[in-house]
């Protein structure tokens, strides 16, 4: 993560200086940890709700052959992000970009997910064509109204 940050600084520090059309391949090296975070509805790892589903967002890491190029950036070929509810038996792939407007990640979110009264056990996760994969959960309890 802080080599993709430090290629993200300088892809912005040398657009400042005029250059259009700067591009810099960034990811995770050698010997650094894939990871994702679940950030909304919460960064815990616990959240109730009445409500029949729920859209989770978060930040991951970024894989290696993404390019940043503006604030937006390109993902490298084969990266995804998926969930699973155990309680439903549901799962799915959640919206993912590369985000370089300032320390380069790959944020992403979900369309909301059903959820069955009671305990929701959701688990969200990154994996990149090389096998990189970080996770997180959480456990969503739906209370009736």
């Amino acid at each position: 993560m802080k080599r993709a940050a430090a290629a993200a600084a300088f892809s912005l520090a040398l657009a400042g200086c005029g250059y259009a059309e700067l591009s810099l391949v960034i990811g995770i090296g050698d010997g650094e940890d894939a990871w994702l975070e679940i950030e909304s509805p919460t960064t815990a790892g616990y959240w109730e709700t009445g409500d029949s589903a729920i859209a989770l967002a978060g930040s991951a890491f970024v894989p290696p052959g993404s390019t940043c190029s503006g604030t937006l950036g390109t993902l490298a070929p084969g990266y995804r992000v998926s969930w699973s509810n155990t309680a439903t038996g549901q799962s799915g792939l959640a919206e993912a970009w590369l985000d370089c407007s300032g320390l380069a990640e790959v944020r992403w979110r979900t369309a909301p997910i059903a959820l069955a009264i009671g305990t929701n056990p959701i688990a969200v996760g990154a994996l990149d064509a090389d096998g990189r994969s970080g996770s997180d959960a959480i456990t969503v309890y739906r209370y009736t109204r």
